[in-house]
């Protein structure tokens, strides 16, 4: 399959190379002019135990256990359970359905976790405000809106993707407008310090 992949693909598709070379040693690749040589198509042949077991280290769906799912990053059950399929002789589907959202028990589990973070970290806004340490406080407050996100897509059944693209995947759920506030206030609040003997009184001066 590789060599007819390799001999008989187009050198372009709607004006994209087919074409793949190493960018530097990191592994990363990008395209370029096969300049009529072979095709090097960057498609990877395998088969559908060999891909569970690259992203689990399993080599069946049936050997994924509830400790596995609380261990493995959500971005890898994410990889396995989307995606579109346009061909399916080998299962993947059944595999995508199977894994759509955590079991219930580690759902509240992962819930119940990043509702425990998010009280841990909740004052750390308003201390280092009141230090005046502003670029702290909102870099804190970013913090939080990111957890909220992962609360939010746990709730809804889904799987949080790596920071990269937690703000992408909370623009698709159903409770994105409601919560799209905490993002605005998070990067465009100020923090205002006041002098006084005791917290209830800046507080107080702070509402006037």
């Amino acid at each position: 399959m590789d060599g007819v992949l390799r001999g008989r693909l187009p050198a372009a598709f709607l004006s994209y190379s087919t074409h793949f070379i190493d960018a530097d040693d990191s592994g990363s690749r990008v395209m370029a002019n096969p300049n009529g040589g072979p095709i090097d198509h960057y498609i990877e042949i395998t088969t559908l135990s060999r891909f569970l077991s690259s992203c689990t280290g399993l080599g069946s769906a049936d050997d994924l256990s509830e400790a596995d799912c609380r261990s493995l990053p959500s971005q890898k059950l994410l990889t396995l359970s989307t995606g579109p399929v346009f061909h399916d002789r080998v299962g993947l589907t059944s595999l995508q359905e199977r894994l759509q959202c955590y079991p219930n028990n580690v759902s509240m589990y992962l819930v119940a976790a990043q509702w425990v973070r998010l009280g841990q970290e909740a004052s750390f806004t308003g201390h280092t405000g009141l230090v005046g340490d502003e670029n702290r406080s909102l870099t804190n407050a970013s913090r939080l809106v990111q957890h909220a996100m992962r609360v939010a897509s746990l709730i809804e059944r889904r799987y949080p993707p790596y920071s990269k693209w937690i703000g992408t995947a909370f623009g698709r759920l159903r409770c994105t407008d409601r919560l799209a506030l905490l993002d605005r206030l998070a990067h465009h609040g100020h923090v205002i310090t006041t002098r006084g003997t005791s917290f209830r009184t800046r507080r107080e001066r702070q509402l006037r």
